[in-house]
């Protein structure tokens, strides 16, 4: 059942990407990836992007992050247009508005699980309180509440990336990426995070953009983008 927000306007549009082209250099050859991506997708909605390894499922999800620089075209999320941002500004807008849950979880071994969660909101200048504040209510929701004092090397996979899920909502941002959030774990534990992101995003009314091979996936997404030969299908 999908939650609503009724402070959400899912015909406002978040994220805009126009004409958007990307392209690997092998050697002295240029191998293109995305070859004219357009989209658009509502505030508050969920966006399963399917697509064969080598598809450019990733590729996108870091062009959109900032991570890296389309070739051509333009990614807007609100307001920001990212082929206009300097480095150092698509840094800032990427550590302040976009959370990413990653698919071999990217936490900090040397941190506790609720420092890695924190982190983030301290990051974005929210004080020690406020960013431990926010950590243990993420923590508490998504069943993590005992383990704050845990190291990433204690916890199981399907733990793992419920702290990763917790650390990409902290920061309140514009926009959930996840690239391939369930690839690196058994079917169960696999369907349990993705009842949590599912809930847990949607409970916030956030915008989730989310690279997968599965099915499951995209039966609960309110729409679907298939990435095939550098085209996005609908």
């Amino acid at each position: 059942m999908h939650l609503e927000n009724p402070a959400i306007h899912p015909e406002r549009t978040l994220l805009t990407i126009r004409g958007v082209t990307h392209s690997y250099r092998e050697g002295d050859r240029l191998r293109p990836v995305l070859r004219g991506i357009d989209g658009e997708i509502g505030e508050g909605r969920f966006v399963a992007l399917l697509g064969q390894s080598g598809s450019g499922k990733s590729t996108l999800l870091n062009l959109i992050a900032g991570l890296d620089m389309a070739d051509s075209g333009s990614i807007i999320v609100q307001t920001f247009e990212l082929n206009r941002l300097r480095e150092p500004e698509r840094t800032l807008f990427r550590r302040r508005h976009i959370g990413f849950v990653h698919q071999f979880f990217n936490l900090l071994p040397t941190l506790t699980v609720l420092e890695n969660v924190a982190l983030p909101g301290e990051l974005n200048g929210f004080s020690a309180d406020e960013s431990r504040h926010r950590a243990v209510m993420l923590l508490d929701e998504v069943g993590l509440g005992d383990r704050h004092d845990s190291y990433p090397d204690s916890l199981s996979g399907g733990e793992q990336q419920r702290v990763a899920l917790a650390r990409a909502l902290v920061h309140d941002p514009l926009l959930i990426l996840a690239d391939e959030p369930t690839g690196n774990l058994d079917s169960a534990t696999g369907r349990h995070i993705l009842d949590l992101l599912d809930h847990t995003v949607r409970r916030r009314g956030k915008t989730l953009l989310v690279a997968t091979h599965s099915r499951e996936v995209a039966e609960r997404a309110d729409a679907v983008w298939e990435l095939c030969d550098g085209k996005l299908m609908f």
